[in-house]
């Protein structure tokens, strides 16, 4: 339960519900035009102005943290290309807007008390607990600040702290809304359904050549040959200078052995369980086992399936409750464990279809390893080799001839397109494909590209032929067109029908009695979720089956050209209890989630209220975009 809970929390269906709990949500708008304040200020929200200064320090600390990262500077291009300059004034706006509503409510903070909260930091104390002045003076150096603008943006801080407590401090999730999102996310279901194809729901016949021809000019846009470009690539990576035979043997035997589980295959086995209201049942339970009762038995006395007890073929790492794997791993094949307390109650476990772990032998992976570590040590030749290469073409050397002096391969690609497709309509294979394709399509014949940097090295191209898109002819492709109209055709024809039975059994038709008519079987789906991964239950037949109550008929369109009709059979709603491992943090998290919500209406208000306005050349020289 926990787990799902958590990626939902982390994905749509979390937005989805403090969505709901926050129906309106409003982002803050900026004047162009701006007047009442000097050219010193890059911004004012209602009479609190924003100094030029404040911007350029926050956005240049901002960019020197990327370029750490990227281990090369930003030009300010860049910058404003990565949507730093809109985040860093975006931030310091509502930080701004706070000031203003906190001035407007006289809200403050005394000497006294800023010094005593800067003392009780526990970023500030040392190992006893003491405000420690060296790990100050530490993070203002790291964070190129002095004391006197640290206790400024601390002040500030604190009151706009006062003012979030103010409008958020009562607000949590409701425990209704984790129940909720359990149920959405873990709800299972059992479906009756019938799967039709083009048997029950007709061919379609070839069209006339008249019915063609219409079909096409109609469409005839979307039938257009693209532009296609011939390209020469050619990349240096470590492994086109890797030499595998000078790595010592000493050396591929100390990395086999430092692979830890890597050439591995951990023991599998059949784990089932079942799970007991109590102990003393658990323990009856056990008492038969141990009297010649088999755990079939006892799973047939308490009407379950294998369904309802089989944990799958797993590795002991793959079962989340520690107990229940320490138990089952520990089991001869065929046996049955005593009394487990486990995570979710006691528990009897029962392991079969054990398969032992293996190892992989030295001999098997040695030039693998010897590949590996020649590739690790031949980064600093892909640089040495890169900067000879580029050092040739800026003598004017071709890609061609590069390749040739150096001993490099070239690789040609005959035609792609700009959604990296050959004329056949393949995919054509290439790294980091759609930056690629951009620069590729940016590009011209003759023209000296930048190379594009991969993960280990770079890649040279050149663009050798430009081939311009064009209209193309019926016959160039009749084939394509007759296969269009025919899909088209049968799937109107296919929708029509499967609503028309779909009609009938929301009317109160059996689903027995149209499978008759079309000719098909009814057949029964085992458990499903909402996100099951299922060979016949597409995500549109999934969500057919969550569309409505037990006994509800929908349709929706399976693997390729059929159509499943599923009728709803049985409900099974998940356990919840919000008082399990993990569940009150991840209340927590979402509490933060929802008030942030809040408070970025809540500022936005406060700014619709008291407006906001940016003086836009300031902004553009102070991000290095304008000189004067």
């Amino acid at each position: 339960m926990l787990d799902v809970l958590r990626k939902s929390a982390a994905g749509w269906i979390a937005k989805l519900f403090i969505g709901l709990l926050v129906i309106s949500f409003a982002i803050w708008g900026i004047a162009d035009i701006f007047t009442g304040f000097g050219t010193s200020s890059i911004a004012k929200v209602g009479e609190t102005e924003i100094p030029a200064g404040t911007f350029r320090n926050a956005y240049n600390r901002e960019l020197q943290l990327i370029g750490r990262q990227l281990n090369r500077g930003l030009t300010p291009e860049e910058g404003v290309a990565a949507g730093i300059p809109g985040q860093v004034l975006g931030r310091l706006v509502s930080e701004a807007t706070l000031d203003e509503e906190a001035r407007n409510r006289g809200l403050g903070i005394s000497d006294e008390t800023l010094a005593r909260q800067i003392q009780n930091d526990p970023a500030l104390q040392n190992g006893s607990g003491r405000f420690d002045r060296n790990m100050f003076r530490q993070l203002l150096a790291n964070n190129d600040m002095n004391e006197d603008f640290y206790v400024r943006q601390r002040r500030g801080a604190e009151m706009r702290q006062q003012l979030s407590d103010a409008v958020t401090g009562g607000l949590e999730i409701p425990t209704a809304y984790l129940e909720a999102m359990n149920r959405y996310m873990d709800e299972e279901r059992v479906a009756s359904y019938i799967v039709l194809g083009p048997e029950q729901l007709g061919d379609i016949a070839d069209p006339s050549d008249d019915e063609l021809k219409a079909y096409f000019e109609k469409n005839t846009v979307r039938f257009r040959a693209p532009e296609y470009r011939k390209l020469m690539l050619m990349s240096v990576v470590p492994a086109t200078v890797a030499r595998p035979e000078d790595v010592g043997e000493d050396d591929i035997r100390a990395a086999y052995d430092a692979a830890g589980d890597r050439f591995k295959t951990p023991e599998k086995r059949r784990i089932r369980q079942i799970v007991f209201a109590d102990k003393q049942q658990a323990e009856e339970a056990a008492a038969k086992i141990a009297g010649g009762t088999s755990f079939a038995d006892i799973m047939a006395e308490r009407k379950l399936t294998d369904t309802d007890v089989d944990l799958g073929l797993v590795t002991k790492s793959d079962l989340i409750d520690p107990a229940v794997a320490d138990a089952g791993f520990a089991l001869a094949d065929g046996a049955v464990s005593g009394v487990v307390d486990g995570r979710f109650g006691s528990v009897l476990v029962t392991a079969s279809d054990v398969t032992p772990g293996t190892v992989t032998p030295f001999e098997e992976v040695r030039d693998t390893l010897a590949r590996e570590l020649a590739e690790k040590n031949a980064t600093r030749e892909v640089l040495e080799l890169s900067d000879t290469i580029e050092d040739a073409r800026a003598g004017g050397s071709t890609l061609e001839e590069i390749a040739k002096r150096f001993d490099l391969k070239t690789r040609i690609v005959e035609a792609v397109d700009e959604s990296g497709n050959d004329p056949d309509k393949k995919s054509v294979d290439l790294p980091k494909k759609a930056e690629f394709l951009k620069l590729v399509f940016e590009s011209d014949v003759g023209l000296e590209n930048d190379p594009l940097q991969l993960p280990k090295g770079f890649l040279w191209y050149e663009v050798m032929d430009v081939s311009p898109a064009r209209d193309r002819a019926l016959d160039e492709i009749r084939n394509e067109v007759v296969a269009a109209w025919k899909k088209e055709q049968y799937q109107t024809q296919a929708n029509k029908k499967v609503a028309d039975l779909v009609t009938r059994l929301n009317g109160g038709e059996t689903l027995e009695q149209v499978a008759t008519d079309v000719g098909v079987a009814v057949q029964e789906s085992g458990r499903l979720k909402r996100q099951s991964q299922d060979p016949i239950f597409t995500p549109q037949a999934l969500n057919a089956l969550f569309s409505g109550p037990e006994g509800h008929a929908a349709s929706g369109a399976g693997v390729g050209d059929q159509q499943i009709i599923v009728v709803v059979k049985d409900i099974f709603a998940p356990a919840f209890f919000a008082e399990a491992a993990g569940v009150p943090e991840l209340k927590n998290q979402l509490t933060a989630q929802l008030r942030n919500s809040m408070m970025t209406q809540y500022i936005a208000e406060v700014q619709r209220s008291v407006g906001v306005s940016v003086n836009q050349a300031t902004l553009q020289r102070s991000i290095g975009l304008l000189t004067q």
